[in-house]
């Protein structure tokens, strides 16, 4: 696996949530034109990317749980569900005898080597916060059938994860603002204006929104544009130390390790290992303050655990017998934890040391620039 140094996010706040690429979005909205999508579709199509691997690979997919989860009708979400399959969205499969669903097309949005190096069309990503799962904002428009409401939702996160990616300090969150006209609302959500505000009301429980321009006209209140900014909910502390990028790498190679070692797992499976790995691993090196050193011995401790288990399954094979795991994130906890213990002594003590101190030297020039 080919890793390279992570660097340090340029933003203070992240959006605390699922990434999305951009590029698929755009690729969807093509299709939409011609196929016209339910609002039940497009509220597959997030719980789908949300629990998907990047090659598109959805593992344990139920539409009854994401039903009741989202608190939408289970014939609605399902009916949303079959209208994917029947366009060619999606499709079941079979890998290692467990059930998954494939998310088609949605690969080629997130592999830089499939975009020919071309910088313009390099992978784009924004996220979908958790906290829209923990409304009912989905249920509304999918019971309301208002499919341009999440289209015109889903463009207002990567609208807003740029703006809010443009900021630094404590004032960040209240400087990242989307204004949109009410003239362009109106044709692009095909409502009156009365609706607009109706729709915006269901979308507050993850926005500020805010009147721009009021003016009264023959006894009636005028809005001329609204302001959009995430809420504080929405949103969490910036990663500085790199891991979550980190991790999100490995992550995807450990899916197509499980797959080709014909380990069956399902997602709560790979995040155990990946869990693991970051306890026993990477939190143990992500104050060493020179990123070569720290990724070029994480490398080696996850070469050497992949390499390890996969040696005692193909042994174990040979032999005619089945090697039996019981707990995925348990067994790979116990040889990354055997693995990392030599590594500590070839981390030199002065870099900790700097580490530690750089930290907390940081920390304090923080609370001095506010």
């Amino acid at each position: 696996m080919r890793t390279q140094s992570i660097k340090i996010p340029r933003s203070d706040l992240k959006v605390s949530g699922f990434v999305f690429p951009h590029f698929y979005r755009k690729f969807l909205l093509e299709l939409d034109e011609a196929y016209q999508f339910p609002a039940s579709a497009w509220a597959n199509i997030l719980a789908l990317v949300c629990d998907s691997e990047s090659t598109g690979i959805v593992r344990n997919f139920i539409p009854n749980q994401w039903a009741k989860k989202l608190s939408i009708p289970a014939s609605s979400f399902y009916y949303g569900y079959q209208f994917l399959i029947q366009h060619k969205i999606i499709k079941e499969i079979v890998i290692n005898n467990e059930y998954c669903v494939e998310i088609l097309n949605y690969e080629r949005f997130t592999k830089q080597e499939l975009y020919n190096d071309d910088r313009k069309a390099r992978p784009n990503y924004f996220r979908v916060p958790f906290a829209l799962f923990e409304t009912n904002i989905l249920a509304e428009f999918v019971r309301t059938k208002n499919p341009r409401a999440i289209k015109f939702t889903l463009k207002l996160f990567n609208q807003l994860r740029v703006k809010l990616g443009q900021k630094r300090g404590k004032s960040a969150l209240e400087s990242s603002f989307q204004v949109q006209n009410l003239s362009t609302l109106k044709k692009e959500l095909n409502r009156t204006s009365k609706e607009i505000r109706a729709i915006f009301e269901i979308l507050k429980p993850i926005f500020n929104v805010h009147s721009i321009g009021l003016s009264m006209r023959k006894h009636q209140v005028w809005v001329k544009a609204y302001q959009f900014s995430f809420k504080e909910k929405c949103v969490e502390q910036p990663d500085v130390l790199g891991v979550d990028q980190l991790m999100a790498a490995y992550s995807d190679d450990l899916s197509r390790y499980l797959d080709r070692n014909g380990l069956r797992y399902k997602k709560r499976d790979r995040v155990s290992i990946m869990l693991a790995f970051k306890q026993e691993v990477v939190e143990n090196l992500k104050y060493v303050d020179n990123l070569s050193l720290r990724d070029g011995v994480i490398k080696e401790i996850y070469g050497a655990a992949t390499a390890i288990i996969e040696e005692r399954l193909n042994t174990t094979a040979a032999s005619g017998k089945r090697f039996k795991i019981y707990s995925l994130g348990a067994y790979f906890r116990v040889v990354f934890r055997s693995i990392f213990e030599p590594f500590k002594k070839t981390i030199p003590a002065v870099e900790l040391i700097k580490a530690h101190i750089e930290l907390h030297l940081e920390k304090y020039r923080t609370k001095l620039s506010f």
